[in-house]
């Protein structure tokens, strides 16, 4: 019982105690306690009739002060309750809750069925015998004193809803006593075994499973550490391979550098390779008279070449363009232009004065597969 009421005061907050009179209102929450004066619609007990309106007050003051109730524990004027002294026989508690049953009602002004009324022990010796009702000195010295305390269930139901509209839980009424010291009781209506075990199932239910969220978050906090931890030892093995891959990396990307410069290479080699052939027979065809200043090809868009230079005779350039014909390493050999200079132009190998130009269009076999020496 005592470790769920500390598990109470831990999770709902200590409980704190009103002390409500005609005047002000009395907040204790452990050792600090606050005084708060009635607004004047609220003296002389009014709050009673405006219990939705005196809550709503009481909140404003606390979110002021940045205070919040969450357990209350309600004490009230000795104006509020009815009070009789008595004395009876010794008994047992049972037998003073059967006694006030049966026997109550002859004290308490109130009808059976709408007060709230409790029997407790009194002071047991310096009791004057005025104080207590029906009994003659002879009889005293056996006869033990009880106090009946009666508040109407009107009281008790209007402090119930002052309660929930203040948004706290209302645990305990009491009243402080002829003596001006709070009584040992509570007037609020017991609750049935059924009531209150279901009550402390749902509260230890309550806090097992905060305790165990809590052992949860703790449990993946750990592991998530753990694994964090791995990680980075992880990450420290693996260094070392890190600059291993970073190499790998870059020869890849230099092998296809180099295998991109080696198609070019052999792209080239391919398309000069057809030209060998051609050239070779021109050295070999042309006439000593001619001289050739000039071979023209695109060798990336066709397979033609255009030939400029000059010779003796026209004679000599029909020559030169029917043996180029007539080889099988051109096809397609035509002369596009030919003519007489003005200047003349002497002859490097020869010394003789060259009088025609000449212009020719060949076409290179595309059989021709000869290879370079």
């Amino acid at each position: 019982m005592n470790i769920m009421r500390r598990m109470q005061d831990v999770l709902l907050g200590n409980l704190t105690t009103l002390y409500m009179t005609e005047e002000e209102i009395q907040i204790r929450q452990g050792l600090k306690s606050s005084c708060y004066e009635l607004p004047s619609a609220f003296k002389n007990f009014n709050y009673l009739h405006r219990p939705e309106e005196m809550a709503g007050w009481l909140l404003a003051v606390l979110q002021n002060e940045k205070k919040r109730i969450r357990r209350c524990k309600i004490v009230l004027d000795p104006g509020q309750v009815f009070f009789q002294k008595i004395r009876l026989p010794e008994m047992t508690i049972q037998e003073q809750n059967n006694w006030l049953f049966w026997e109550g009602s002859q004290y308490i002004p109130y009808p059976a069925n709408s007060c709230i009324s409790k029997i407790i022990r009194w002071k047991e010796t310096g009791v004057s015998e005025k104080d207590f009702s029906g009994e003659s000195e002879k009889n005293s010295g056996k006869l033990c004193s009880f106090l009946i305390v009666a508040v109407q269930s009107e009281v008790i139901e209007r402090l119930t809803r002052f309660a929930h509209f203040l948004n706290t839980r209302l645990e305990e009424v009491t009243v402080i006593g002829p003596d001006q010291n709070i009584l040992p009781l509570n007037l609020l209506s017991a609750e049935s075994w059924k009531e209150r075990s279901i009550t402390w199932c749902y509260q230890g239910l309550t806090v097992f499973f905060v305790f165990l969220s809590l052992a949860l978050s703790a449990q993946s906090l750990i592991q998530w550490k753990r694994q964090e931890l791995v990680w980075e030892d992880r990450k420290t093995q693996l260094a070392p391979l890190l600059s291993v891959k970073n190499r790998y990396l870059e020869n890849k990307k230099v092998e296809h550098q180099i295998g991109k410069y080696r198609t070019k290479i052999q792209q080239i080699e391919q398309k000069n390779q057809k030209f060998y052939a051609a050239l070779k027979k021109i050295s070999e065809t042309i006439p000593q008279t001619c001289w050739l200043e000039e071979i023209k090809s695109d060798a990336y868009k066709s397979n033609n070449i255009e030939l400029k230079g000059f010779a003796g005779s026209a004679g000599q350039i029909l020559d030169f363009a029917g043996k180029l014909k007539s080889s099988r390493e051109f096809s397609g050999v035509n002369v596009a232009e030919s003519g007489e200079r003005l200047d003349s132009i002497k002859d490097r190998v020869n010394n003789r004065a060259l009088t025609a130009n000449f212009s020719l269009r060949a076409g290179i076999s595309p059989d021709i597969k000869e290879e370079r020496p």
